[in-house]
């Protein structure tokens, strides 16, 4: 099983494309807001334009990350013949805002037979909960 790397780069630099309304997804995984000059002169703006940005970001590469967590975990311990589809979205309750990811199963071909009772990766979600984060959970401690 291989290690994972968490990379982030961030930048300030000028630009001359059109000031934007909210952070847009270039490339997977990188994102941009294009800000006017006035607030690339504010520490307050550009304190929020960042951490909105970052917000968006981080909870994009989460989600991603962690469906393809997921779909691998499923994929190793299901059988070649295995069909899988996607079952219903993981909700999470964090730190860095809410958001959600796909999580799959593993679907019986005619004939074959499929052990579904493989363990789960994430704790079970029951009605309309969500998955409260260790961060979030100490945060709303404190704020309670």
């Amino acid at each position: 099983m291989n290690n994972y790397k968490i990379k982030v780069n961030i930048e300030i630099v000028e630009s001359i494309e059109p000031v934007s309304e909210t952070p847009k997804e270039s490339i997977e995984g990188i994102f941009e807001l294009i800000i006017d000059p006035d607030a690339a002169k504010s520490i307050d703006d550009c304190e929020q334009y960042l951490l909105e940005t970052n917000y968006l970001a981080l909870r994009a590469v989460l989600s991603k990350h962690l469906e393809t967590v997921a779909k691998k975990h499923l994929l190793t311990m299901a059988p070649e013949e295995a069909i899988i589809t996607k079952k219903t979205d993981y909700r999470v309750d964090g730190e860095i805002g809410r958001f959600s990811f796909p999580i799959y199963e593993i679907v019986e071909p005619e004939g074959a037979k499929v052990n579904n009772k493989l363990p789960q990766l994430f704790p079970p979600q029951v009605g309309k909960t969500w998955y409260r984060t260790r961060g979030f959970k100490e945060l709303a401690y404190i704020l309670l």
